[in-house]
């Protein structure tokens, strides 16, 4: 790989850079956040004044105005995105942002009337619109992965600091100076957007192969002066180079993207994260002044204890995201919430005599806002996020399907509309809780509603398997192998990021009292591992942790085990005076008896990448990639022959005892039982193999035979 000459441009070096793409465009998205809010303060002024409306309909109106945007962010963020993912350019979509937020602003300051109002409204959300989709969208062509979180923690804290300081600025200086002094403020905070949109590069990476004969590379290639985004862009370092998908196989982009589980969870907690923060918008101000008699600067000053404990939390969060993925964080996120709801309806409810003394009460008032905006933090672009990872998983499994942008942008909406409806329904919502049912159950119920794998918990623990766990792991494969006839394969994790599953447990194994205690409790282990061996579908360890002693057997006796980076392997039993015993006798098939005499004799420790070198693991990829590839095995075995799979495994299971002759034989035999394709080359059997070899050759006919 190569890249493209960097000829005379001014700058070219860092103004192409990803850290100076990702502040150009975290500047535009701050300024679309905080062009939206800086009307609030002067829009009374605007319409009382300028327009001369009747004071009586000054609260409709306004509702009015932010109903419309809105209303046009969710009607148009989605086919805007489907267009962008469509485009090979985000030049053209930058440069059309600009001159419309542009126009939109000059319209809205200079409005006489509400039909011009709520028009320069509409096209201020038509660049908002554009910018989010488009601008979500290049940072996620750009960041690598393993820096997503840090980067949308970032955008986050821009979106918050414009919606924070839009109407404070706008206020003060329409106090201090005057209104078009005010507005003074907003064309400044354009010009330095619109400097930054200038000043941005981006250069295109291509393979070095003949560009003097394609024709494809000379058309596309960018002119080395293009001032903003080209149209190529830096392959995404984690996509796939595999052949693109014909027009005519594209799969629907929608059905494969809500078949991610992890994508509808990330819509959910877009849509609960909206419900949540915009009740405080629609109750706060009224609580405190009824309960605690505070004015406009004792409400303000709540909205600051929830934005600022976020702002300072973010760049922590981001970080604790890349390292260990959204689930956890979330997880805590939501969790944390219902508590400190609850507590924040406590002062002023009449409930809690001791909460309701004149000084007690806002100081406890005060405290569960902190802890609310402090936790917040945790749940910062947890859908975006989501979003992005799938958009990058379809990407991998359908290169080219879905366009230039691989379908990131239209993922990134749906997230956004989907905060956007929350933040719709959240106000109504709080709005009818509290005025029917009172502060303290609107805050119960708003907290209450945040809150075939196979999952290891006993996090306290390290998720160790004491004799109760083991025995549960074997019935629970029992179960579910009988009950799922159709099941591909059978993911094997464990709770938290710190342990894979745990070893045997020490405290059991130190309260055993006899021969007969032990042989029974160490035959458990055994029972386990042997029931994922015999499983009739593939089993894949999924080892988010360290895999130490029992644990290590556990994965041993999977057929594919993928790991995170960070994971760790040894057999320490030796340390504890115990032998390594049981499924230990499988390392050596794994990893060579040299090697397992490493582990066993000397107690040694081994790294992830060590591991992978032994041929102990299969994968070594960062911990948000787990699920990746995860996922991409089940699909890999989703296109197999099940009953073959089935068979193949049990095959392969008999090999491990057999010598090479009788292993020869044994296959012989299985492939003597399967009847081969029944003699039908169409596939007019009803044997798998007649099926699978019928549609291979009706698959070749049409060009797209595969073996």
């Amino acid at each position: 790989m190569t890249s493209l000459p960097m000829g005379s441009t001014w700058g070219r070096h860092w103004r192409s850079s990803a850290w100076f793409i990702v502040t150009a465009i975290v500047i535009a998205l701050f300024t679309d956040t905080f062009l939206n809010s800086f009307i609030v303060p002067i829009l009374p002024y605007m319409l009382e004044n300028r327009i001369s409306l009747d004071p009586s309909r000054t609260q409709s109106i306004i509702t009015w105005l932010f109903f419309e945007s809105a209303a046009v962010s969710v009607v148009l963020r989605m086919p805007l995105a489907h267009f962008a993912d469509k485009s090979a350019s985000k030049r053209k979509w930058f440069m059309w942002a600009l001159v419309i937020a542009l126009t939109g602003t000059i319209a809205t300051a200079a409005s006489s009337s509400l039909a011009v109002l709520f028009v320069s409204r509409f096209v201020q959300a038509f660049a908002n619109s554009i910018m989010w989709v488009v601008g979500y969208s290049t940072l996620a062509a750009t960041v690598p992965i393993q820096h997503t979180a840090k980067v949308y923690s970032a955008v986050s804290v821009a979106g918050s600091l414009g919606a924070s300081s839009g109407p404070m600025l706008a206020g003060l200086l329409f106090q201090l100076a005057g209104y078009w002094m005010a507005w003074t403020l907003a064309f400044a905070i354009i010009a330095v957007d619109i400097a930054f949109r200038l000043l941005m590069v981006e250069t295109a990476t291509v393979e070095k192969i003949d560009t003097t004969e394609d024709p494809v590379v000379k058309q596309d290639s960018p002119s080395e002066n293009s001032p903003l985004l080209s149209s190529q862009r830096i392959p995404d370092r984690y996509e796939s180079h595999k052949p693109q998908d014909s027009p005519q196989a594209a799969p629907n982009f929608y059905k494969c993207l809500f078949r991610k589980r992890n994508y509808i969870a990330g819509l959910w907690c877009s849509f609960m994260f909206g419900v949540i923060f915009t009740t405080f918008n629609a109750t706060v101000p009224l609580h405190v002044r009824d309960k605690f008699k505070w004015g406009g600067l004792e409400s303000g000053l709540m909205f600051a204890a929830l934005q600022f404990p976020r702002l300072l939390m973010s760049p922590f969060v981001g970080w604790l995201k890349d390292r260990i993925g959204t689930r956890i964080p979330t997880f805590y996120g939501f969790s944390a919430l219902t508590p400190f709801l609850w507590l924040l309806g406590i002062p002023g409810s009449g409930l809690f005599r001791w909460a309701d003394t004149k000084d007690r009460g806002p100081a406890l008032y005060v405290l569960a806002m902190i802890l609310i905006g402090t936790n917040s933090a945790f749940l910062n672009a947890a859908g975006s996020i989501e979003a992005t990872m799938a958009a990058k998983e379809l990407q991998k499994e359908h290169p080219g399907a879905f366009g230039p942008g691989g379908g990131k942008a239209r993922a990134i909406a749906l997230s956004g509309v989907s905060f956007i409806l929350g933040s719709c329904v959240g106000p109504v919502l709080a709005g009818v809780l509290n005025q029917k049912f009172g502060y303290y159950t609107m805050n119960c119920v708003i907290g209450t509603s945040t809150l075939a794998q196979i999952t290891i918990t006993r996090p306290t623990k390290q998720n160790a398997l004491n004799s109760a766990l083991l025995s549960q792991l074997r019935t629970t494969i029992s179960q579910i192998t009988k009950e799922n006839k159709d099941l591909l394969a059978i993911i094997l994790t464990g709770a938290g990021p710190k342990s894979f599953i745990g070893g045997a447990d020490l405290r059991e194994i130190s309260a055993l009292e006899s021969p007969a205690s032990a042989r029974m409790f160490i035959s458990k282990v055994h029972l386990a591992c042997d029931a994922l061996r015999k499983c009739p579908v593939p089993v894949i360890a999924r080892v988010n942790g360290f895999a130490f002693g029992a644990r290590l057997e556990v994965a041993a006796a999977c057929d594919f085990r993928v790991c995170r980076r960070g994971a760790a392997f040894g057999m320490p039993e030796v340390h504890l005076g115990i032998p390594s015993v049981v499924e230990a006798a499988l390392l050596p098939g794994l990893i060579g008896w040299g090697r397992t005499r490493r582990l066993l004799l000397l107690g040694d420790t081994i790294s992830a990448d060590e591991a992978l070198k032994w041929g102990l693991v299969e994968k070594v990829v960062e911990d948000c990639e787990l699920d990746i590839v995860v996922e991409e095995w089940v699909g890999m075995l989703e296109k197999n022959g099940p009953l073959a799979v089935r068979r193949q495994k049990a095959l392969i299971s008999r090999w491990e005892s057999l010598s090479l002759e009788q292993g020869i034989m044994a296959g012989v035999e299985a492939f003597g039982q399967e009847g081969g394709g029944n003699g039908d080359v169409n596939g007019n059997g009803g044997t798998e193999p007649g099926r699978m070899i019928g549609e291979f050759f009706r698959g070749r006919d049409e060009g797209k035979g595969r073996v």
